[in-house]
């Protein structure tokens, strides 16, 4: 027997093992969220460094990076994209016991971005907390993709979910 929390979460009872998602859903929500991490990274790379000569240039100054610098961002924004964000969401999704909401289901969806945009929140705080508000930004940004993507990937329908 299983119940609803106050959360939205299913509680399950132990003789209720097994897993809720078939196969073609796990392998639908991963190339999702692999894609959605590499656009986010690929997006936010690059941006991150015309933040940095927009706050130069704002106070006076001139700060110009050469153009590989620009792909060397977005390459490796991606890949952090894909290694912390996707495995996030992906660990969310798959691991936990079956979400009981669409809401609950999207909220597990745009974990991994909370968890990148919360590691760089608390990296931040080391260097004086600076830059806050476009690390909010970016991981709302983040967020917007990554429910975006499960929405697009039809990985967000609880009900038409069979195991296998």
């Amino acid at each position: 027997m299983s119940d609803i929390s106050g959360g939205g979460y299913t509680r399950s009872d132990h003789a209720e093992v097994g897993r809720w998602w078939s196969v073609g859903y796990a392998i639908r929500l991963a190339v999702a969220m692999v894609l959605a991490g590499a656009v986010v990274g690929a997006i936010l790379g690059p941006v991150g460094l015309l933040l940095g000569q927009l706050s130069v240039a704002w106070s006076g100054g001139s700060l110009s990076y050469p153009a590989w610098m620009y792909g060397q961002a977005a390459l490796l924004q991606a890949t952090l994209g894909v290694l912390i964000g996707s495995s996030g969401s992906l660990a969310m999704v798959l691991l936990l016991p079956r979400p009981a909401t669409r809401r609950a289901l999207l909220l597990r969806i745009a974990a991994g971005p909370m968890i990148a945009g919360g590691l760089l929140i608390v990296l931040s705080l080391f260097w004086g907390a600076t830059g806050l508000p476009s690390l909010l930004l970016q991981t709302a940004f983040g967020c917007a993709v990554f429910v975006l993507a499960g929405m697009l990937a039809r990985s967000t329908r609880i009900e038409s979910i069979v195991p296998e």
